[in-house]
């Protein structure tokens, strides 16, 4: 119960819930779970993305991100959301593009490098006037554009951009000028059209 992501890959369906990580899969209706015990550092999970080499990555609600070879049943810890000073640090959604991993969590957008295995740089500010600050619930990448869902509105800029650092790389849809985005949860865009999703529907 109480899915909360998930992600398929060569016929499994992995996903992740309060009680820890599971696996589905659709050619032999088998179904494996993965909590504390076989090495999650938490069962309360939020993110999930499965790599094109099979890595699974997961994301726990206190700020921890592992990576997970199941063949070999390897799980690795990266705790620098973790270990930071904000008292909100959940690990929210993932995306993939290239050799980079996009970590959305309430401390905001991080940078995560999978071929050094190290996190390159954290996006806390977005827009200027009115402005965006952490929160990041959804993050997705199309056209080379990145799109980030949050508490506040929708934020998006190019990822070519030679500094997301600064608050007005980014282009601001904020919930004070857009009611409707109060508080997105996830967005998809199809045929050229952004929907997103909000805790109010």
């Amino acid at each position: 119960s109480d899915v909360r992501s998930i992600s398929y890959l060569n016929n499994l369906i992995w996903g992740t819930s309060q009680g820890g990580l599971f696996a589905y899969n659709t050619s032999d209706s088998t179904f494996v779970e993965y909590t504390t015990a076989e090495g999650l550092k938490s069962n309360d999970l939020k993110a999930i993305i499965t790599g094109s080499d099979g890595t699974i990555w997961i994301g726990t609600e206190n700020g921890i991100v592992q990576s997970f070879i199941p063949k070999k049943l390897h799980f690795v810890n990266y705790t620098d959301i973790y270990f930071s000073v904000s008292p909100q640090k959940s690990i929210n959604n993932f995306a993939i593009y290239g050799d980079t991993l996009l970590i959305a969590s309430d401390l905001g957008l991080s940078v995560f490098s999978l071929s050094t295995r190290e996190f390159r740089d954290t996006y806390f500010k977005f827009g200027t006037t009115p402005q965006i600050t952490g929160q990041v619930k959804y993050v997705v990448i199309k056209n080379d554009t990145i799109w980030v869902g949050t508490n506040s509105g929708i934020a998006y800029a190019s990822r070519w951009h030679p500094n997301l650092n600064d608050p007005r790389s980014w282009t601001v849809f904020h919930s004070s000028n857009y009611n409707i985005l109060n508080n997105v949860t996830s967005i998809v865009i199809f045929q050229n059209l952004l929907y997103a999703s909000t805790q109010s529907g």
